[in-house]
């Protein structure tokens, strides 16, 4: 069995980790999971010594009396990095993030991958395509209604794709009273609590 679990680096994400382990632990050594973080390059922000347009302050002693007066011009910035150490230094930080995380629930089996990308959903279900997955397993908000339509929802687009059955968690916070989780399947009936 081929698990992708799809993580975007936050504690509320990580909720699918605990079912996700033990599924792949009743699937014994045959089970490879895959964890895929997708990461867009618009976040890697560059480093500076100094941000453009900071104030910085000088300070001279003049005028009657010997004073100090302080006055303030803005610099033009030091950066540290270029725009492509910067995605590299995003990547890097994701990919020891997800290994981490492998380490510790998935030891044997586990495999990552960082994707660049601004679609997490595309990237996922095109990852998932390409390995044959059997199982897609996310955290969900669960969002309904006027929330999803608004905001989108990456486990929504997953499941409306049908290429893989889906084990999604609603995190501890967000449950509802029975704390349900479901998998739906890669046909359209209703899916089944576990």
């Amino acid at each position: 069995m081929k698990i992708v679990i799809a993580l975007d680096g936050s504690k509320f994400a990580e909720d699918i980790l605990i079912p996700a382990s033990e599924l792949a632990a009743r699937g014994g050594d045959c089970t490879e999971v895959h964890l895929i973080r997708v990461v867009d390059p618009r976040e890697a922000h560059i480093t500076w010594l100094k941000p453009p347009g900071l104030m910085e302050r000088s300070s001279s002693i003049g005028g009657t009396g010997g004073r100090a007066y302080s006055s303030y011009r803005s610099c033009d910035g030091v950066s540290t990095e270029t725009d492509l150490q910067a995605q590299d230094r995003h990547y890097q930080h994701a990919k020891f993030y997800l290994e981490t995380v492998a380490n510790k629930f998935f030891p044997r089996s586990g495999r990552t991958k960082v994707v660049f990308g601004t679609k997490p959903a595309e990237e996922i279900l095109a990852y998932s395509r390409k390995e044959k997955t059997d199982l897609i397993a996310i955290a969900t908000h669960g969002r309904t209604g006027l929330a999803k339509t608004m905001l989108g929802s990456v486990a929504a687009e997953l499941m409306r794709s049908h290429v893989a059955p889906l084990l999604m968690v609603c995190p501890t916070g967000l449950k509802d009273t029975a704390g349900t989780t479901t998998i739906h399947s890669k046909t359209k009936t209703a899916g089944s609590v576990v």
